[in-house]
């Protein structure tokens, strides 16, 4: 029974650990920039758009290089939110002492 006990811990122990993590990642401010930082659009690590600065030199733009420059920002930022909430998901698996490979996505290769 110790082993079932055990594990029901750590089970309770995991879910809190991923409840924190997700608070956190709510809180996390990520930016991406574009243009040599004439755009900077900053999201949380929900995706939630928080804010989107514009350089002035950018808005005497044509208006479809600022589109393409906010865009270029906000998959920026989106990029890095991805990479920011797989590397929290992977310190979490780590501390599962799963085998090799049972922590981890499939390759996509």
């Amino acid at each position: 029974m110790t082993d079932l006990s055990k594990l029901m811990q750590q089970a309770q122990q995991l879910q809190a650990d991923m409840e924190n993590a997700q608070k956190e990642l709510e809180t996390t401010k990520i930016h991406g920039t574009a243009g040599g930082d004439l755009a900077m659009v900053t999201l949380n690590g929900k995706y939630a758009c928080l804010d989107v600065k514009l350089s002035s030199a950018l808005l005497n733009e044509k208006s479809e290089i600022v589109e393409d420059t906010i865009q270029a920002a906000f998959n920026d930022a989106v990029n890095k939110v991805e990479r920011a909430s797989r590397g929290r998901m992977a310190k979490l698996a780590s501390s599962l002492n799963l085998p090799t490979g049972m922590g981890n996505p499939p390759s996509s290769e």
